[in-house]
């Protein structure tokens, strides 16, 4: 791996994000005494070291959304936004475990009664409990309705049956928000769902390219009993409750991540181009390599600056933030992709050596666009919301 300074790429300072300079700086402060050094391991190995794991949670970052009075840290979108930025600029995999574990949180301090919050938010803090959120399936992906997962009702509770695809954390968490479908009908409802519960299994693992050490697999559902009490929300509601929690805790959480590449991204080709030599002078001397820098800089600025007004937006409780959020979503995604294949150009042949990261980062780039909603995905939630927008409350409504 390239030995990386954060004095390269000096990125212009965001007024927005004055008022959580300080988590900013412990964030990095965490990666450089911690992250840093173990990078080559897990880029090596494909998975996290549980010893890392371990440092993560005591920094209580799992409950950055989680208000004092439940014990989290009380912050808001934008800390979340800032904190998962600057986690996946040292290591995108350690970053995707982080903002993943932002939704399950998400669902259950949104939509848990008093009870479930009081029961469940304390352990999620310091990741006692790693929670999971259980939508996409095989053949429905991110048409939400037509999933296959189903319910029914028997004496004190609920039996789940279904597998679920795709799903962040899947092998380190021990709580799962899962969506469920009553046969028969169309609707949803959401469930929480101990890890420890008969039937319920979360070893088998995806074989993905990008994000290679980041724990994403299937869960599936075996007749799993789950008492009434661990109803999520209304019965027969779990539609909304799906669309608020990707809409307002999905779309920021990955825009963070694709943030962080961007970021890493522009980190490594700024220090490349600056230590390659070609006819005795850098190769940042040359106009068509600062011209491609220039492209990746400008990229990642316009995404940091539609993100971090999207998480101030949802931070301040404005409605508008949901059409925001989705369009930093589509933003980020789309520049961080572009930018991975403008700065494979400055690598030259080098781009597909590991210890340049290019060709990784470009596949973890690819990672940050499905989850959440496609790109055309977010396009349709972004006209709807345009063209009907009138001043309604996006907590009640689809």
């Amino acid at each position: 791996m390239q030995e990386l300074d954060f004095a390269f790429a000096p990125v212009s300072k965001s007024i927005l994000a004055e008022r959580w300079e300080k988590l900013q700086e412990e964030t990095m402060r965490f990666c450089v005494t911690h992250v840093r050094n173990q990078l080559l391991e897990i880029r090596t190995n494909s998975s996290i070291p549980s010893v890392l794991l371990e440092k993560l949670k005591l920094t209580g970052w799992f409950g950055l959304l989680i208000p004092k009075h439940y014990g989290g840290l009380g912050g808001d979108c934008l800390a979340r936004v800032i904190n998962v930025e600057h986690v996946t600029r040292e290591c995108p995999d350690l970053g995707a475990i982080l903002q993943i574990a932002q939704l399950g949180t998400g669902s259950i301090l949104e939509f848990g009664s008093e009870k479930q919050k009081q029961k469940w938010l304390p352990a999620m803090v310091w990741g006692d409990r790693i929670c999971t959120i259980a939508i996409t399936e095989e053949h429905s992906g991110s048409h939400v309705n037509g999933m296959n997962t189903f319910y029914k009702e028997t004496a004190g509770g609920y039996i789940l049956n279904g597998s679920k695809c795709f799903i962040g954390n899947c092998s380190i968490a021990n709580l799962h928000v899962v969506y469920a479908r009553k046969k028969g009908t169309d609707r949803l409802s959401a469930f929480i769902v101990e890890g420890e519960r008969a039937g319920v299994d979360n070893t088998e693992a995806h074989n993905h390219q990008g994000l290679k050490a980041f724990p994403f697999g299937r869960l599936h559902l075996r007749n799993v009993f789950v008492p009434r009490e661990n109803i999520l929300g209304p019965k027969g509601d779990g539609l909304r409750l799906a669309y608020y929690v990707i809409g307002h805790h999905g779309r920021p959480s990955l825009t963070a991540l694709a943030l962080g590449i961007h970021l890493r991204i522009l980190d490594i080709a700024f220090s490349f181009a600056r230590g390659r030599k070609l006819y005795g002078k850098p190769i940042s001397e040359l106009p068509d390599v600062r011209n491609k820098i220039f492209d990746v800089y400008m990229r990642y600025e316009q995404s940091r600056q539609v993100a971090y007004d999207a998480a101030h937006r949802m931070s301040i409780g404005q409605n508008s933030a949901y059409r925001h959020l989705a369009m930093a979503k589509f933003l980020s995604g789309d520049h961080v992709c572009h930018s991975a294949n403008i700065a494979a150009e400055i690598f030259g042949a080098r781009v597909g050596l590991p210890e340049f990261e290019i060709a990784q980062l470009t596949l973890d780039a690819m990672m940050t666009r499905p989850p959440s909603g496609t790109g055309d995905v977010q396009k349709m939630r972004i006209m709807d919301d345009f063209f009907n927008m009138s001043g309604r409350d996006p907590k009640t409504s689809t």
